[in-house]
């Protein structure tokens, strides 16, 4: 900027002017306030959430969870049910199954194979 017989340096939003004139970035993780950590890309600070069943919030600051179990389409194997947790779920053999492992790999198994009926 001009100023009567010199001039002086202002840098652009989410810069710093530095001592020898240049302008730095100071978007930062440290200064984005994210829940859990952040990328920054050109320039521009982005929050994350360390897992996929999190995305970020409307503040895109926080992480909210994804519910898996509700979004249908086989989540689970068969004879199992979905139980969503804070960014993730786990499956369960219903009621009356047990987890088995068979020729490798695990399924869920009735009662009647598991006794020996």
């Amino acid at each position: 900027m001009n100023t009567p017989g010199s001039y002086k340096c202002y840098c652009l939003d989410g810069y710093a002017l530095q001592p020898d004139g240049s302008c730095r970035n100071v978007r930062t993780c440290y200064h984005a306030n994210c829940q859990y950590g952040c990328e920054v890309m050109k320039g521009e600070v982005r929050c994350t959430c360390p897992s996929p069943g999190l995305r970020l919030g409307p503040d895109r600051r926080s992480c909210v969870d994804i519910d898996e179990c509700s979004q249908g389409g086989g989540v689970c194997p068969r004879r199992r049910k979905c139980y969503n947790t804070f960014g993730s779920f786990f499956c369960k053999c219903h009621l009356g199954f047990k987890l088995m492992y068979i020729n490798g790999r695990y399924a869920c198994v009735g009662e009647a194979a598991w006794l020996g009926y």
